[in-house]
């Protein structure tokens, strides 16, 4: 495997596991597991603002993006999404509609 593969197996692995280190109730409005279809969505500038604020240097433009449309679990982005514990809602009281990254949850090891 090539060096820049190495690199952005790394990224995308350690993505992942921090999603685990962050505060559940704060990742609650941008992190949703739908257990009846076994997918993940992720709201990817929310959560990058996470571990900003946990102090970890984190950027998007450091080929992220490129590992996880890498990764086997990768679905689509961009994908428009209503997640259950996000405070904001709509004009109409619905909960606001978020560009999310989405994952099938059984090939994430």
């Amino acid at each position: 495997m090539c060096r820049i593969a190495w690199v952005w197996l790394l990224r995308r692995l350690h993505f992942f596991e921090t999603l685990d280190l962050l505060d559940p109730d704060k990742t609650a409005s941008c992190v949703h597991v739908d257990d009846k279809l076994k997918l993940l969505y992720i709201n990817l500038p929310a959560v990058e603002q996470l571990i900003r604020n946990k102090g970890a240097q984190f950027s998007y433009h450091d080929n992220l993006g490129k590992a996880l449309m890498n990764h086997p679990a990768f679905m689509k982005n961009m994908h428009k999404y209503r997640f259950p514990a996000d405070p904001e809602t709509d004009i109409e009281g619905r909960k606001k509609q978020r560009r999310s990254w989405v994952f099938d949850c059984t090939k994430i090891d």
